[in-house]
């Protein structure tokens, strides 16, 4: 719903006469078979022109229950997960997210952490250097990902991605070069972000 952001659902923010969920399908189709996406309640209904043929499934309470939904809406063996929140992802990260995925059952974007780091409650420096910043796309075996959903184990654990989750099912996750024109739009901060993007701003990978 993209409640941080406070314009309504985030997948539906227009840039340059699409739809954030628009550009994000359009690079990754091209590293896939099929797309599903998952929308708001009625958005199936009203899903921008883009997408008339892409399949779509209602989201659910969450994003971890929606991505579930997903999973037992297809049964291609390995599924790519990404979000409209990081509409620009090119698609070699995607082809790469996959390509590592199929060695190692999961992989996951990462990117190494550019800030300095401080732990509030110690209130001491973090050393950033063995540290990577999640994104997505994140690919996995489909049966391995539906596994750690349906885990009764993990019900209650509290998770942000699907790669923490099936480490906590015992799995590992493979991390891969991201990109930094994969920046998350979260906050109406960031959307001049995505206004250089559509302007042809290409930042370093």
């Amino acid at each position: 719903m993209g409640e941080r952001l406070g314009l309504g659902p985030k997948a539906f923010i227009q840039a340059g006469g699409l739809t954030l969920i628009e550009h994000a399908v359009a690079r990754l189709a091209p590293a896939v078979d099929r797309v599903v996406v998952a929308l708001p309640a009625g958005g199936c209904d009203t899903k921008p022109a883009g997408l008339a043929e892409v399949p779509c499934i209602e989201g659910r309470a969450n994003r971890r229950a929606t991505v579930r939904a997903l999973l037992e809406a297809v049964d291609e063996p390995w599924v790519v997960i990404h979000d409209a929140a990081r509409p620009f992802t090119p698609t070699d990260v995607f082809t790469r997210v996959l390509n590592a995925a199929y060695t190692t059952n999961a992989a996951s974007a990462a990117l190494p952490v550019a800030d300095t780091l401080h732990h509030a409650g110690r209130d001491m420096p973090v050393d950033r250097h063995d540290l990577m910043a999640i994104q997505t796309p994140q690919a996995f075996n489909r049966e391995t990902l539906l596994q750690a959903h349906r885990n009764p184990a993990h019900q209650n654990v509290d998770v942000t991605d699907d790669a923490q989750l099936v480490r906590i099912d015992g799995g590992t996750v493979t991390l891969v070069q991201g990109s930094r024109r994969s920046h998350k739009i979260t906050f109406p901060e960031d959307l001049p972000f995505v206004e250089a993007l559509m302007r042809g701003w290409t930042p370093s990978p």
